[in-house]
């Protein structure tokens, strides 16, 4: 456990100083506020084969931290992470990341468009 443990604060920390800011909305609740998120963005390069492969070039992988929110109610897919000044960001598949049993991140994918 503690391992786990220090791994969500590790991340937080990181997230607290590069991660990108947005709002989670969910998908089966649209009319809802949507909940405040922090969140690491990343844009696989072409080497990336598997994710490039799977969810096109422009793919998108956000990775979270294991809040108690999250953990509550995990992201899902067509759930929608909203960013000031950028269209919104439609997961498309989710992975519940663990340490001993113990969820400590979530990595979502958001498919890219065609070129």
């Amino acid at each position: 456990m503690t391992l786990a443990t220090d791994f969500i604060a590790e991340l937080a920390k990181g997230l607290a100083m590069a991660g990108t800011e947005g709002t989670l909305v969910r998908a089966d609740a649209p009319g809802e506020p949507g909940a405040l998120v922090r969140f690491l963005l990343d844009h696989p390069t072409r080497r990336d084969e598997a994710i490039v492969n799977a969810y096109g070039i422009n793919a998108l992988v956000l990775t979270f931290a294991a809040t108690d929110d999250l953990i509550a109610t995990p992201p899902k897919k067509f759930d929608l992470i909203l960013v000031s000044g950028e269209s919104p960001y439609v997961l498309d598949a989710v992975l519940k990341r663990q340490v001993l049993n113990t969820p400590v991140a979530f990595t979502a994918y958001v498919r890219g468009k065609a070129e």
